[in-house]
């Protein structure tokens, strides 16, 4: 492995684990894995499509499927293919929404970098009257060149 895939893994990395959080307190409602296309950052921003699949921790594992949108606003250069992303989905203690309330819109702080293979994550908050958390389980596997930070924003219909 050359040095400069080495370095920007290492950073990957370490982008990871500054920008995931420890599971804070809450109920949780089950797991969110969505694929996310590759394509093409520009230097403001991007917009890719998400089809997702809902796990419940409850209802003997329901799935539920949602489609929608991430878009990243900041730096955010170069390309990337097909991604994973998978969050484990967290309700406030106090709120009372189900797994059915995770439609919306999620919003938060962002970060990743790839050079063939790179890793990412994304902290978010949003759904029912915002009450609902999207917690990084599994950072994003990207392939590509990219570098992004900045603010990402999660459309789920």
């Amino acid at each position: 492995m050359s040095t400069l895939k080495k370095l920007s893994f290492v950073a990957a990395l370490g982008l990871a684990a500054f920008a995931s959080p420890a599971q804070s307190a809450g109920i949780e409602l089950g797991q969110l894995n969505c694929k996310v296309d590759g394509g093409v950052g520009f230097v403001f921003g991007s917009s890719k499509k998400l089809n997702c699949v809902f796990t419940s921790v409850n209802d003997n594992g329901a799935r539920q499927r949602y489609s929608g949108k991430i878009q990243k606003y900041g730096v955010d250069l170069g390309f990337t293919g097909d991604s994973v992303i998978i969050w484990t989905v967290v309700a406030a203690e106090n709120s009372n929404v189900s797994s059915k309330h995770i439609r919306g819109t999620y919003s938060g702080a962002s970060a990743s970098a790839a050079l063939a293979v790179g890793l990412g994550a994304n902290v978010l908050i949003g759904g029912s009257e915002n009450s609902i958390a999207l917690q990084p389980v599994s950072v994003s596997g990207e392939t590509g060149v990219n570098v992004a930070a900045g603010f990402a924003r999660i459309t789920l219909r």
